[in-house]
């Protein structure tokens, strides 16, 4: 990792920003992480997304206003905080690991090969097809990391860890990651109230939330992370280990307040509030004695709700979700057993009853290969608490990370320290500078 002096180096301990840029909302977290992903949160702060929505960047300067916003909550609370016990750390220079929503990434399986001339297969061997693979490029995108899957060697197959072994070809298989060019561009301006002299890294939103909620042997017998978010779902399925489809769909939890809105003639604000306080995904769970008053603040006489009435105009559109999610899952390998079944994450999968809707969904369209349904969770050695009791809370902070809507801040972090050891044993080249320079001079100029 980032070489550090005194305590700090012997612990190998970074301090990482992870920036969650979502349709509905900004989350920012501030984390000290180990190599050995013991991670701490010291910082976090969530802030509405007014920049951005789910066809694009709709202003620059809110973006980076709310990014900027965000960001100087959580630099307030680490420097008024935990920042005097680690004095060897370099919290005025982070790395900042950045979301990509699904609207912005594409991504697919490659495979690329190196010559071993029958001599036993080393580290440098291995980046060097590892490379070959990555140097697949799609138009108007830029490769922003990868997954390694599996190597093959000769005719021996499924290869976990080639080194040592001797053949006449080293083969691999990796799932790479892109985001369109001008969606980083954007971003990269947005990011400069963040000073560091680190270029930001970039991951796919979906694939961060699974790196921070599954573990080896649900990706053994195979799981699907379904990250519901304002504007889009994100899909990210593991089989027998390996990361073997990501995808989106353009269906998203502000469908949903939307037809609250318009059904009951009120405010998109007023609605996305009706939905949080009294929502429901499953009209069994409604009691029929409740009444919902709801005040229309202008736009005609005040109304009341029946709890059940809105639980199906709830499901109906969630229904519709989950259609379209198993939609944006073809061409997924049939042979794919989903033996861990659907974790669902996402700002839009917090609302109550949301895995029984789902169950729902699978029964009535007789799909019996998904064995279970259950919403994210963090499991205790995730992610240590930092320097207070209980995970994920710490008493400096105003707000509590939530497994559901946070799991991709945790998996950012994580994947902060794949992609760092991913850089150190690549082959040595030139754009890695080239791109930090870059950086440095953007972030003087501004």
């Amino acid at each position: 990792m980032t070489e550090k002096s005194g305590n700090a180096a012997e612990n190998n301990i970074d301090y990482v920003v992870a920036l969650d840029v979502g349709t509905s909302v900004i989350r920012v977290a501030g984390a000290l992480v180990s190599d050995d992903n013991d991670i701490r949160v010291i910082g976090y702060k969530t802030v509405a997304s007014s920049g951005i929505g789910g066809s694009g960047i709709s202003s620059l300067d809110k973006l980076r206003d709310d990014i900027s916003q965000a960001y100087s909550a959580v630099d307030t609370q680490v420097h008024g905080g935990i920042m005097q016990k680690y004095s060897d750390i370099d919290f005025d220079n982070p790395r900042i690991m950045v979301s990509v929503p699904g609207y912005f990434s594409a991504s697919k399986n490659v495979d690329g090969t190196t010559p071993l001339h029958h001599q036993r297969v080393t580290t440098v061997q291995m980046a060097e097809a590892t490379q070959n693979a990555a140097s697949v490029s799609i138009d108007g995108y830029e490769l922003v990391g990868y997954a390694v899957n599996q190597y093959q060697v000769d005719s021996n197959e499924r290869v976990v860890d080639p080194r040592g072994m001797v053949g006449g070809q080293l083969k691999v298989f990796i799932h790479a990651f892109y985001a369109k060019k001008d969606f980083l561009d954007n971003i990269r301006y947005a990011l400069t109230p963040i000073r560091s002299k680190y270029a930001p890294d970039f991951m796919f939103s979906g694939y961060a939330t699974a790196r921070g909620l599954v573990i080896g042997p649900e990706k053994d017998i195979g799981v699907c992370v379904i990250d519901i978010g304002g504007s889009t779902a994100d899909i990210t399925i593991y089989d027998r280990g390996n990361l073997i489809f990501t995808n989106f769909c353009r269906f998203g939890a502000g469908m949903v307040t939307r037809d609250i809105a318009v059904m009951n003639g009120i405010s998109e604000r007023q609605a996305e509030q009706l939905k949080l306080r009294c929502g429901l995904a499953d009209p069994d769970m409604a009691d029929v004695r409740e009444e919902i008053k709801v005040e229309r603040n202008g736009l005609g006489d005040d109304i009341t709700l029946q709890p059940r009435a809105l639980a199906e105009a709830i499901e109906a559109r969630y229904h519709n979700i989950f259609q379209n999610v198993l939609m944006s899952m073809k061409g997924v390998d049939p042979s794919c057993d989903l033996g861990s079944g659907v974790v669902l994450a996402g700002g839009g999968s917090s609302i109550r009853g949301i895995e029984k809707c789902f169950r729902k969904y699978l029964e009535s369209n007789g799909i019996s290969n998904i064995r279970s349904v259950r919403k994210a969770a963090f499991r205790e050695t995730d992610v240590p608490p930092a320097e207070h009791e209980g995970t994920l809370k710490c008493s400096d902070l105003k707000e509590k990370m939530n497994p559901v809507a946070d799991a991709v801040l945790v998996g950012l972090l994580k994947l902060s320290n794949d992609m760092e050891k991913t850089l150190d044993q690549a082959p040595k080249r030139g754009l890695a500078r080239f791109v930090s320079k870059i950086w440095d001079w953007f972030n003087k100029s501004m």
